[in-house]
């Protein structure tokens, strides 16, 4: 092949090369950057634990299923939820339930719907839990429950003195002190949440046959996410985006794969579940 010949194919080359990384140069220019989304949670086991929790997991699965949205988890003290979100300092909470003083606090704040039906559940030793009936009077028994928790059994008290004053109980840090407690026969009957009691079992099998569960509970929560209204994500936009990771069968393995199928109730199993626009 002629010289000439060769030079002009290398210069279509090397023009058709230089175009292609000039559209991929376009491309990458226009494309958005992904809106950031600051998510908090407190330490509450499974939700949000030591070494990572329920929460952080949803939002490395959200992070993975799509690319609108950047979601940064924050774990920050229960009691300055209410203010971070009010400042705008956080954008939304995952599992939380609205009516645990949101109404109140001064955050305008909206909410989904209900993702999960957690519950506070009364446990025992079966080797301890042998009578007819020994669940009836949960408040004569040496209880074990977690320090600044509200119990509907106990009233919503959660001053430690005032309980210990009505009750024999033993106020600990968390529900896996709980969960130590009943087990070494210390308390008689622990109230832990059926969430962490599901994931207790499948990291410990022999606690199936070793804990028997109340038929009752103590209460019910029905956690969506709440969301601060004006923030960078809207409820309306994340139900959104919830609704297509259901459809699509993502949402649902996100749970069953960690044994809470059973507790997974998008898109709401009832109206009241849907506790939008939550302050005027």
């Amino acid at each position: 092949m002629p010289l000439q010949a060769l030079r002009f194919i290398f210069l279509i080359l090397l023009s058709m090369t230089a175009a292609h990384a000039a559209a991929a140069r376009d491309e990458q220019a226009v494309a958005p950057a992904p809106v950031a989304v600051v998510v908090a949670g407190y330490e509450f086991e499974p939700y949000v634990t030591a070494s990572g929790g329920l929460t952080p997991d949803l939002v490395a699965f959200l992070n993975e299923a799509q690319t609108d949205y950047h979601f940064e988890f924050l774990q920050i003290p229960a009691q300055r939820r209410y203010r971070m979100m009010e400042t705008g300092k956080v954008d939304a909470i995952f599992f939380e339930m609205p009516r645990w003083g949101w109404a109140e606090s001064g955050a305008a704040v909206d909410a989904t719907p209900v993702l999960m039906n957690d519950a506070e559940i009364f446990v025992a030793r079966r080797e301890q839990a042998t009578t007819p009936g020994f669940f009836d009077f949960i408040a004569n028994r040496r209880i074990a429950a977690v320090h600044g928790f509200h119990y509907r059994f106990a009233g919503f008290e959660a001053d430690s003195a005032t309980l210990n004053s009505k009750f024999n109980m033993q106020l600990v840090s968390s529900q896996s002190a709980v969960m130590r407690l009943v087990e070494a026969g210390s308390a008689e009957v622990g109230i832990v949440a059926r969430s962490f009691l599901i994931g207790e079992m499948l990291q410990r099998p022999a606690l199936l046959n070793a804990i028997l569960v109340s038929p009752d509970v103590d209460q019910i929560f029905r956690l969506p996410v709440v969301v601060r209204r004006g923030g960078p994500i809207s409820a309306e936009a994340l139900t959104a985006l919830f609704q297509k990771l259901h459809d699509d069968g993502r949402l649902p393995h996100f749970f069953t794969s960690r044994g809470l199928g059973p507790l997974y109730v998008w898109p709401g199993a009832a109206e009241e579940g849907r506790e939008n626009t939550l302050t005027p």
